[in-house]
């Protein structure tokens, strides 16, 4: 069975890639026995998704995809008339 330490590496590590079949019955076993770890699996999932959905982790997305086009219009004219001031 693994340690926290190696548990919290592969946790961080399953994001980034598919496990070995060692590695992941490793993690699920020592999650299964461990809250504080698997917690921490849940709490890093949820930053990388966080992270994704605002393009905070080198993927890069806008946040005014919801807005139309002509809201964007009247927003870069507003601001354009207040950039002078």
């Amino acid at each position: 069975m693994t340690n926290c330490r190696q548990s919290s590496e592969l946790s961080s590590q399953s994001l980034d890639r598919k496990l070995s079949l060692r590695q992941w019955l490793a993690l699920k076993l020592h999650t299964a026995a461990c809250p504080f770890c698997k917690r921490f699996g849940e709490h890093i999932a949820m930053l990388k998704n966080f992270c994704e959905k605002f393009g905070e982790c080198g993927h890069e997305k806008q946040i005014t995809n919801g807005l139309t086009p002509e809201a964007r219009k009247r927003m870069k004219e507003s601001l354009r008339g207040t950039a002078g001031k």
